[in-house]
């Protein structure tokens, strides 16, 4: 969970998918993939969006190398089934008024399927400012 500025950000769920279910537009090489579902709850009195809240504010890694941390990337081409059957694509970059709640899906490309994903929060867009400590992270196994 993740709280600042009037924002509450929640995961709620995640789901592995091994290289071999993921499907891409293009010709590109698969990797295993983590899909992971949230909710954003605006308790400030600004209209927010959830995916910007995530995307912004959120950053995975995997730890498989002790010489260097890296992050992993977001799925660009990975067709989510899940996202459209749950409604996720409908609402997550929707403004979410004050008082409200939306909910939404990212997801990342593995650089392998062993090594669990370890999840950080930040309190300032992480495009911007990369040297900030987290306040908060989770781990997501992997297996």
């Amino acid at each position: 969970m993740f709280y600042h500025d009037g924002v509450l950000a929640k995961i709620t769920a995640y789901k592995v998918y091994p290289a071999a279910q993921v499907r891409t537009s293009n010709d590109d090489k698969k990797h295993p993939a983590i899909e992971i579902y949230y909710s954003v709850y605006n308790l400030s009195s600004d209209s927010i969006v959830a995916d910007d809240v995530f995307f912004d504010y959120f950053i995975a890694v995997q730890n498989n190398d002790p010489n260097v941390t890296t992050p992993l990337n977001g799925c660009s081409g990975f067709v989510w089934l899940s996202n459209v059957m749950l409604g996720f694509d409908e609402g997550a970059d929707h403004s979410i008024e004050p008082g409200g709640v939306g909910q939404g899906v990212y997801n990342y490309d593995l650089s392998d399927s062993t090594t669990p994903v370890k999840l950080m929060a930040y309190k300032t867009d992480q495009m911007a400012s990369s040297s900030e400590a987290p306040i908060g992270s989770i781990l997501l196994k992997i297996q």
